[in-house]
């Protein structure tokens, strides 16, 4: 190989890499959000597991986010919660950076 193709590869490798790290990033920061969340709706352990896990599946669809905080919103409105979507996104946001540290300690194990 050249080193123009060496340096193509390279490149390839990192965005394929970033990409992984990313969505591993999102899982993480979706379940990190349900955990948030779980003690408002009253959820125990199990049902929070679950919640985690249905909140996460959706996670590679287009305007998951969106889906995700309006989904939330419905879910206390429903036990008679209040929550507002800024409250949301100022949680999910911080879930993301917890989540970003995470799998980057995790990858450099």
């Amino acid at each position: 190989m050249s080193g123009f193709e060496d340096r193509e590869k390279s490149f390839e490798n990192k965005f394929a890499h970033d990409l992984k790290m990313a969505f591993k990033a999102k899982v993480r920061r979706d379940k990190l959000f349900a955990r948030w969340v779980a003690p408002h709706l009253g959820l125990d352990e199990a049902q929070t597991s679950a919640y985690a896990s249905s909140l996460a599946y959706t996670v590679h669809e287009k305007r998951h986010d969106d889906s995700l905080i309006a989904r939330v919103l419905k879910d206390c409105a429903d036990k008679g919660i209040e929550m507002t979507e800024h409250r949301l996104r100022k949680h999910l946001d911080e879930a993301l950076e917890e989540a970003r540290v995470q799998v980057m300690e995790e990858t450099k194990s």
